[in-house]
């Protein structure tokens, strides 16, 4: 965390598309600015797809992407995971 403290405004939209075993969506966009004062640390993109098979396993797409302004750098990431719940 910045020495100045961090504000995270944000929006978050998320649905599902497809079939019996639908693929879940999120998205949510980022604005991080400083706590006490005017600075503007950049915004922040999250994309994420998730599907859940009929045999118990998820698979998942996550990506994020950091515009910085004045603050660090810009940075993009993309995971792929997957998962089984017994």
């Amino acid at each position: 965390t910045p020495a100045d403290g961090l504000e995270d405004t944000w929006l978050s939209l998320a649905g599902t598309f497809g079939g019996p075993q639908p693929i879940t969506w999120t998205a949510i966009y980022h604005d991080f600015t400083a706590d006490s004062s005017n600075r503007d640390f950049g915004t922040e993109l999250d994309l994420q797809l998730t599907w859940k098979s009929k045999w118990k396993q998820v698979f998942g797409l996550k990506a994020a992407f950091y515009d910085a302004d004045q603050h660090r750098s810009d940075t993009e990431k993309v995971w792929l995971w997957p998962q089984y719940t017994f």
